[in-house]
């Protein structure tokens, strides 16, 4: 995110928050993620992809809308429309993401 987007905008860097996939406790980031949000005033502006099977930021169809920052399965749609990030190898798309929950997502200010 850092060098396809925010080097690009006139952010702050330390208001550019991204969630840490190689954290050894997980919960513990879903939980700084979410108090950082909190401590923050919320989010003001919320920037995240939707998929092709219409998912947003790894919100799988059928996700709940009050989720909060987690960790998700991704769909096999999800999985095999994603290779091209990998050098193009299937086997390597990672099978499950971490992702600012439905819930998380509709307290932003702007999206």
């Amino acid at each position: 995110m850092w060098n396809n987007f925010f080097k690009f905008i006139d952010i702050d860097p330390p208001n550019a928050h991204i969630l840490n996939g190689n954290a050894m406790d997980l919960e513990a980031e879903f939980q700084a993620y979410e108090q950082k949000i909190a401590e923050a005033g919320g989010i003001h502006l919320f920037v995240g992809g939707i998929g092709l099977d219409g998912h947003t930021v790894f919100n799988e169809p059928g996700s709940s809308l009050v989720s909060r920052t987690t960790v998700k399965t991704l769909a096999k749609d999800t999985i095999v429309a994603n290779p091209q990030f990998v050098r193009n190898d299937l086997s390597k798309v990672p099978t499950m993401a971490l992702t600012v929950g439905r819930g998380t997502v509709m307290d932003a200010n702007e999206v």
